[in-house]
């Protein structure tokens, strides 16, 4: 038996979403470092190619794929693309994200920014299963959702962004149960504060750093690859019997009621005691 036999998710083939960067990035490198076969998708053709690279570089098995996870005619011809390229689906990461970010008052929201939202991070993310499904129930995958703290909670983003990471939650809990006969697992992640692998992380800052190490029983942020394990967990043998759950990873942050970590993080970046 080769030393890859040995790897949790080895023989295992991997389609990422919203692979190029930050946390999809980890997922990918993870996913691959453990043994799978991956495919990265994303919009962005330089980011993707480079990252892809990196994994390859590193060991890994990796493809990029250019791909639109808002057009249900481009999320059905990336999936087979990626099926063609890697010769099935065991694992599918949903965590494509709209690639403009922006976050004006409620009263400036438009219908075009609620809809571009919702198209990448609930609706595509609906689709790709059903597209993928027919491969995932041949291998009895996986899927795995991003969704967020902000699924629970009420923070800076838009209405759209939160509304949609709530969809996403109760999507996976209907998949979970509508495709566990099938043999596919549905789960999903909710992080919290991360810190981003590369440039200006969160916590550089010295008032979020405050803030984070008052509001976090932890005391910091996550990293992206400290989310990726999560991932991979789920998507590996190990979790053969979870379905249809959302885990929470944010080091404890949403164990206090909103004023006592208000209060904490007023303190902390005030320098009060």
């Amino acid at each position: 038996m080769s030393d890859n036999a040995a790897l949790p998710l080895y023989g295992r083939r991997a389609m990422v979403t919203g692979a190029a960067q930050g946390i999809g990035l980890a997922i990918a490198r993870t996913l691959a470092m453990q043994g799978a076969q991956v495919v990265l998708v994303n919009l962005r053709h330089d980011a993707g190619e480079a990252a892809a690279r990196a994994i390859n570089d590193a060991g890994g098995d990796a493809h990029f794929i250019v791909g639109d996870m808002s057009d249900e005619a481009a999320i059905a011809a990336t999936v087979a693309a990626s099926v063609a390229a890697i010769g099935g689906l065991d694992i599918l990461v949903n965590n494509a994200a709209p690639s403009q970010r922006a976050r004006p008052p409620f009263a400036e929201q438009s219908a075009a920014l609620w809809d571009a939202t919702e198209a990448v991070m609930l609706r595509g993310y609906m689709l790709t299963a059903q597209a993928a499904l027919p491969h995932l129930a041949q291998a009895r995958g996986a899927i795995v959702n991003l969704s967020s703290v902000l699924a629970r909670s009420v923070a800076h983003e838009t209405a759209a962004y939160h509304v949609a990471k709530a969809g996403v939650e109760q999507l996976t809990r209907y998949l979970g149960w509508h495709l566990g006969r099938s043999g596919v697992r549905v789960n999903a992640v909710a992080p919290g504060v991360v810190d981003r692998d590369a440039g200006a992380r969160l916590s550089d800052d010295p008032v979020n750093r405050a803030v984070i190490e008052a509001a976090v029983p932890l005391g910091r942020a996550a990293t992206a690859a400290e989310i990726a394990e999560v991932v991979a967990f789920l998507c590996s043998p190990a979790a053969g019997y979870i379905t249809g759950q959302t885990l929470v990873i944010d080091g404890g942050l949403s164990l206090c009621e909103p004023f006592g970590v208000a209060r904490s993080a007023v303190r902390a970046a005030t320098g009060e005691r």
